[in-house]
């Protein structure tokens, strides 16, 4: 029996309700400039560009980079990035690699 995989949440995913139900908006654009915490090269987090939305994910990022450490991946790394209204990313605003992190501890 073939294996049904997880649903993923999709960037930019809004579920709206309907006189049918519940429905997912794929097409969903922000109305505000957006934060986005990447890991491994795919967008783990997002949330509003705000300071309390920065420094939560300065917070994640650091559980993330130990989570890496311990499970000894050596390639990749993490980065916040600002993102536009459009879904454009504006300027990377944060970054650190994997072996960066593992040669300052």
């Amino acid at each position: 029996m073939a294996r049904v995989p997880k649903q993923i949440k999709l960037k930019h995913q809004k579920v709206v309700q309907t006189p049918f139900g519940k429905m997912e908006n794929h097409s969903y654009t922000p109305e505000q400039p957006t934060y986005e915490l990447w890991f491994l090269g795919d967008v783990y987090e997002s949330g509003v560009k705000t300071r309390e939305t920065f420094n939560r994910f300065l917070v994640e990022a650091g559980s993330l980079l130990r989570i890496a450490t311990e499970e000894n991946i050596v390639v990749g790394g993490l980065e916040i990035v600002e993102v536009s209204p459009e879904g454009k990313i504006v300027d990377s605003v944060w970054s650190m690699n994997v072996d960066d992190y593992k040669a300052n501890q």
